[in-house]
């Protein structure tokens, strides 16, 4: 009887360690968008473009990929910097991307952990390991959109556009209605005092 107890815990137990090792503890996994602007684009010329930051655990560490959507805005060349809300370190790193430390981005604070890849071209599936399982949730990303024109973007703080977008960005703004009515009323003098002139 001892035997076919011994034998039955022995199942059991073998049983568990074979379905713990297959059944791995799940994945926790979170989804954030950075759609928070500080740039010299203007509103209308960032459109719908933002940043998806994917984070997920991964054995004993936590994996953070950053990926640019253009969606109505401008075409990105690359993003050559980030900005991750955490108290750990990398684990690894993408090719050519450096650990630059703490530090304040720009406009939306200090963020615990940053790195750089200068002319970074990476638009897509920029993945960061960091050490440990951790939950951050708050993200910032630097911008290249070509040579003199950049933003950072985040999903913390508040949007700061210019009215007046640097030139390097190749963008005009809208003129205000003031500013055409003014056009207008000079059109129209030159028209009428072009007429008389022409008649005489």
């Amino acid at each position: 009887m001892k035997d076919l107890l011994s034998k039955g815990m022995i199942t059991a137990v073998a049983a568990l360690a074979i379905t713990l090792f297959v059944h791995p503890a799940p994945v926790s996994a979170a989804d954030f968008d950075l759609t928070i602007w500080h740039t010299n684009l203007t509103a209308g010329q960032t459109g719908t473009a933002k940043i998806t930051v994917h984070t997920e655990t991964s054995g004993s560490n936590t994996v953070v990929t950053f990926t640019y959507v253009q969606g109505s805005g401008r075409p990105g060349l690359g993003i050559d910097e980030i900005g991750i809300q955490t108290t750990a370190g990398f684990f690894a790193l993408p090719s050519g991307w450096s650990d630059t430390g703490a530090g304040n981005e720009d406009g939306f604070g200090n963020f615990g952990l940053t790195a750089k890849k200068p002319g970074g071209n990476d638009l897509v599936g920029i993945t960061f390991t960091l050490n440990g399982i951790v939950s951050p949730t708050q993200f910032v990303a630097h911008v290249r959109f070509g040579t003199g024109c950049s933003g950072w973007v985040s999903n913390t703080g508040s949007n700061d556009f210019s009215s007046t977008p640097l030139p390097e960005c190749g963008g005009t703004t809208v003129p205000e209605p003031s500013s055409i009515l003014l056009l207008g009323s000079g059109l129209v003098a030159l028209g009428v005092f072009g007429r008389r002139w022409l008649r005489y």
